[in-house]
C-alpha cells in the first residue's frame, strides 16, 4: 500500500480486520461502490464473499476468482460462518488454545489437594501429578492455576 493508510483503515489494522491483499478483491461491488464496499475491510470482504454465495446462490469456483481466495479457504470461512455465525469470520490466533494437558480429571485432582492442604507447595504438587498421571507441568503452569483456585476460595 503506497499511499497513506486512511483513518479507517488505522482503526482495521489496529482491530486486526485490515485485510492484507485488498488488490485481490475485484468482486463489482467493491469496485463500483467503494464508498460502501471496503476492500480493507477483512470482516466486510469475508461475509460479502459468502453473502454471494448463501443468498444470490453465485458459483464458488467465480467466487474464489473474484475474492482472491481459494475453495478450501472459502470453504473453511462457510463453516466457520455457519457455526459460529459473523464471529467465526473474525482471524483466530494460530496455535493452541491452552494448556492440553490440564484435563477436568487433573483438574479435580488439583483442586481436591488443594482443598484438603490450601498451602500445598508447586513442587509438591507437581511430584503427586508425575505419580498420579505420570504429567509433567510446566511449574508457572501450575503456579497460576494454583492462584487462581485460591483466589476464588477467598472471594
Amino acid at each position: 500500500m503506497s499511499e497513506k493508510p486512511t483513518r479507517k483503515q488505522q482503526n482495521l489494522r489496529q482491530a486486526g480486520l485490515l485485510h492484507a491483499e485488498p488488490e485481490r478483491v475485484q468482486d463489482p461491488l467493491f469496485l463500483e461502490l467503494p464508498a460502501f464496499f471496503d476492500p480493507h475491510d477483512q470482516l466486510q470482504v469475508r461475509y460479502e464473499m459468502l453473502r454471494a454465495h448463501l443468498v444470490d446462490r453465485q458459483n464458488v469456483v467465480g467466487i474464489c476468482q473474484r475474492y482472491g481466495i481459494s475453495r478450501q479457504t472459502f470453504y473453511s470461512f462457510k463453516e466457520r460462518f455457519l457455526n459460529d455465525g459473523t464471529t467465526g469470520l473474525l482471524a483466530k490466533k494460530p496455535g493452541p488454545k491452552g494448556p492440553s494437558k490440564l484435563t477436568a480429571n487433573v483438574r479435580q485432582f488439583i483442586e481436591h489437594q488443594v482443598e484438603h492442604d490450601p498451602y500445598l507447595s508447586t513442587r509438591s504438587l507437581l511430584a503427586q501429578l508425575k505419580q498420579q498421571f505420570d504429567l509433567s507441568f510446566h511449574q508457572r503452569t501450575l503456579e497460576k492455576l494454583l492462584q487462581e483456585l485460591r483466589s476464588k476460595k477467598k472471594a
